[in-house]
């Protein structure tokens, strides 16, 4: 997913903005989703200035029922 919307915003909040982008383009597609661990350190690994344009993702449905968004690896 291209999450390069992020970059529009000021430096010190670019990895969260762009978390915030990823939720939204993923509620659009597939409703009421979480974002894993997985995928949040993956956002944030390059710190809060410099957080990766695009992303691929994966959409399970764990055993609560619940949508969870991973990294694709």
């Amino acid at each position: 997913m291209n999450i390069s919307q992020a970059y529009a915003y000021p430096r010190n909040k670019r990895a969260s903005k762009a978390l915030a982008v990823l939720r939204r383009k993923l509620e659009t597609k597939e409703g009421e989703i979480k974002v894993s661990n997985e995928l949040n350190n993956v956002i944030w690994k390059r710190g809060v200035q410099k957080p990766p344009k695009r992303i691929d993702v994966v959409v399970e449905e764990n055993d609560d029922g619940e949508k969870v968004a991973y990294p694709e690896e």
